[in-house]
């Protein structure tokens, strides 16, 4: 049998603290990573991308245990921050479904221009490469937005024939199933 001795054990309950600590403060920290990341120059894609995230995460937990204020507040950060992603990289199919898809929560109706934007996006990349599977994915998910389940339905399918090792893929198109009206 290994003994272990104090110091070891200290040691480890102070990694475990740290890390929860750190955990528990990603979401606070996160709040002035946006401006770090404006103020570079050039913005970085990688940390917009990963600021985007963590506004999503915190939405999610708004959702769950917020109130009416803070929902709404985190709704207008996590758009926020899709539309500094979506400035330095305009044609990022997910980032434009993810904000269409925060804006129609926000506001019946808001994200509706959103989602013909990334179905226009879409169209234009699938002309310039009919086997697109991300597209498909993209303008997918834009349809569903729209309660276009037909076209959705369509339009999963050939993005999960063309990349089959999707799992994602294969499970939004699941999840959208449950949502047809019967």
């Amino acid at each position: 049998m290994k003994s272990f001795s104090l110091s070891s054990l200290a040691l480890s309950f102070a990694c475990a603290v740290l890390l929860c600590g750190a955990l528990w403060a990603a979401p606070a920290a996160a709040a002035g990573t946006l401006k770090r990341a404006q103020e570079q120059k050039p913005p970085q894609e990688k940390e917009l991308r990963r600021i985007g995230v963590l506004r999503v995460l915190e939405l999610m937990q708004a959702e769950l245990d917020g109130t009416d204020e803070q929902k709404a507040a985190a709704q207008t950060r996590a758009i926020a921050a899709y539309d500094d992603l979506l400035a330095l990289v305009p044609e990022d199919m997910e980032a434009l479904n993810m904000r269409g898809h925060i804006k129609e929560k926000k506001a019946a109706g808001e994200g509706k221009a959103d989602f013909e934007s990334v179905i226009a996006k879409a169209e234009a990349a699938l002309k310039a490469a009919p086997e697109d599977a991300e597209a498909f994915h993209a303008r997918a998910g834009a349809y569903r937005g729209l309660k276009q389940f037909d076209l959705a339905r369509k339009d999963y399918q050939e993005a999960i024939r063309l990349k089959p090792d999707n799992r994602k893929w294969s499970l939004d198109l699941r999840a959208m199933e449950l949502e047809v009206p019967k």
